[in-house]
């Protein structure tokens, strides 16, 4: 029999952060907790936050204190905050029949993750179309988007089909990458369910004055390009506008 979910932690109290809090309270029996420490765990123990004009109090749990495993752990951290400390607190809230879903950008937050925790835990995972800004202490999505679950090579057993299982939601399977012209139809058709007041999470991290992901999107594909002998000149000059402008900060 497949374990229900009743707690689940969430790493990371920002924008993508606080709207799954919101969303898990409003939709769920489950009890959510941020989890933290340090400055931030003393900044959320006790504080109320503003989800699209509602207040929640959140939970906080310290990740030395913890008296037993979470069943979910929600990662929504920026990625160079997926720091060897931090790996070791994910680590510190699971058990074997802990689930971690990571909604991180980026393609190596699973590797990294499971690598500490335990491959067998990872549920291989992306967010789309949550369009979540943070401005002014409040916290505001008009789309929650979806979460759409994968599959890679360490996904290929009964055990696995059961993980996906115990959250209730569609197996999206994949045996590689096959881009055509018809992806990028689909990607403006979500792009247009967004907010137009919304703002991207790099955005967002410039305006704030705080370091982008940009090396791990941008960065990403010139590293594959130079790899493969692949030019990718349009996305290796907003790289560069984007690095210039993080160093005038």
């Amino acid at each position: 029999m497949l374990k229900s979910i009743d707690r689940i932690a969430i790493f990371g109290a920002g924008a993508m952060g606080a709207a799954y809090a919101g969303l898990f309270t409003d939709n769920s029996d489950m009890r959510v907790f941020f989890a933290a420490r340090g400055d931030r765990f003393a900044r959320l123990d006790g504080a109320i936050i503003n989800v699209n004009g509602s207040d929640y109090k959140i939970s906080v749990v310290h990740p030395d204190r913890v008296d037993r495993p979470f069943d979910l752990v929600l990662v929504t951290l920026k990625h160079h905050h997926l720091t060897e400390p931090a790996l070791k607190d994910i680590n510190a809230l699971t058990g074997p029949d802990t689930l971690i879903l990571s909604v991180m950008n980026g393609l190596e937050s699973e590797k990294l993750i499971g690598h500490v925790c335990g491959h067998e835990k990872i549920v291989p995972a992306i967010a789309v179309g949550i369009d979540a800004v943070h401005q002014n202490n409040c916290f505001t999505f008009a789309n929650p988007g979806k979460i759409i679950f994968g599959n890679d090579p360490a996904l290929s057993n009964a055990d696995d089909i059961d993980r996906l299982e115990r959250i209730k939601m569609a197996l999206a399977r994949h045996r590689g990458i096959n881009l055509q012209s018809s992806d990028i139809d689909q990607w403006m058709e979500m792009l247009n369910t967004l907010s137009p007041d919304g703002k991207t999470s790099m955005l967002q991290d410039m305006e704030a004055k705080r370091k982008t992901e940009v090396e791990i999107f941008g960065g990403a594909v010139e590293v594959m390009g130079k790899e493969d002998a692949i030019p990718t000149p349009v996305n290796s000059t907003f790289l560069n506008l984007i690095r210039v402008m993080e160093s005038n900060q």
